[in-house]
């Protein structure tokens, strides 16, 4: 969910089943470290489409499990929403089976999300709401991350123009 919708920690911990209804997910709460429930970071709930392949993940952990149509989505042992920081230990022991670095920390997955919105030229207010950020400045500066291919990407575009206006005239503006 962190990587295909952008999530936080405790937006992840916080989710109940009925929270995730046609096709999106519905961010209404936070799971703080100390377990109680409060408003998500930005203050304001928000919904997020959810991807094809979230769509499929989804279906296939929810029948794995007993109908739960008021309980937690993400479960401790027991019968309670997982903290955050449990969801962290469980990141740490189960990233090396995950094709991550072995120093990918939990909270990566969110910066994904965000470079991969901006890599398929997602408006940055659209991202910026997508996140649940207070400032499209947040969203591009901490969150989008430009690698190398995405400049020879950039390139490649600029290449196309000039291929389709060789003529094209110089401009100081």
């Amino acid at each position: 969910m962190m990587m295909d919708a952008g999530l936080r920690r405790g937006e992840v911990c916080a989710l109940t089943w009925g929270d995730i209804r046609d096709g999106c997910i519905h961010v209404r709460h936070s799971l703080a470290r100390d377990g109680t429930i409060c408003p998500p970071k930005c203050g304001s709930s928000r919904i997020i489409p959810m991807t094809a392949r979230l769509r499929r993940w989804m279906r296939i952990y929810a029948d794995s499990l007993p109908p739960q149509p008021d309980g937690w989505y993400v479960l401790s042992a027991a019968p309670t929403p997982m903290y955050p920081h449990s969801l962290t230990r469980w990141w740490a022991r189960h990233r090396k089976d995950l094709p991550v670095p072995n120093d990918f920390v939990l909270h990566q997955l969110r910066h994904t999300y965000c470079t991969s919105l901006a890599r398929a030229g997602v408006h940055p207010s659209v991202m910026q709401a997508l996140m649940g950020h207070s400032t499209e400045r947040m969203t591009l500066d901490v969150y989008c991350h430009v690698q190398t291919a995405d400049a020879v990407g950039a390139i490649a575009m600029l290449d196309t123009m000039h291929q389709n206006a060789p003529d094209a005239r110089l401009t100081h503006d």
